[in-house]
C-alpha cells in the first residue's frame, strides 16, 4: 500500500471484537474493495460480503461522500471511516 493510502485513512469511530483486528488495521481490510471498484455501491457489496463470510451475518455498509446515518448496531459491530474522500460506515445488525 502507498503512503499517501495510508495517510489518507481516518479512521472516526470503532467498537469491533479482537477477531476482527486492531483499530489501525480495519480500513486496510477495505482497500482492495476500492481498488476493484469505482462505484461506491460496488465498493459498499464487496465489504459487506467480505464481512458475512468472514464473521457471519447481518453487517451492513454504506460507503459515499456525503450521507447521514442513525443506526442501532451490536454491541462491538461498528466502523466508521474515511479513505480518501469516501467514508465507510459498517456495522452489525440483525
Amino acid at each position: 500500500m502507498s503512503e499517501d493510502a495510508k495517510e489518507a485513512e481516518e479512521l472516526r469511530q470503532r467498537s469491533l471484537p479482537p477477531m476482527i483486528g486492531e483499530s489501525h488495521q480495519v480500513p486496510f481490510l477495505h482497500l482492495p474493495a476500492f481498488e476493484k471498484h469505482n462505484v461506491e455501491k460496488d465498493v459498499a457489496e464487496l465489504i459487506k460480503k467480505e464481512f458475512d463470510k468472514k464473521y457471519g451475518p447481518t453487517w451492513h455498509c454504506i460507503v459515499g461522500k456525503n450521507f447521514g446515518s442513525y443506526v442501532t448496531h451490536e454491541t462491538n459491530h461498528f466502523v466508521y471511516f474515511y479513505l480518501d474522500s469516501k467514508a465507510v460506515l459498517l456495522f452489525k445488525s440483525g
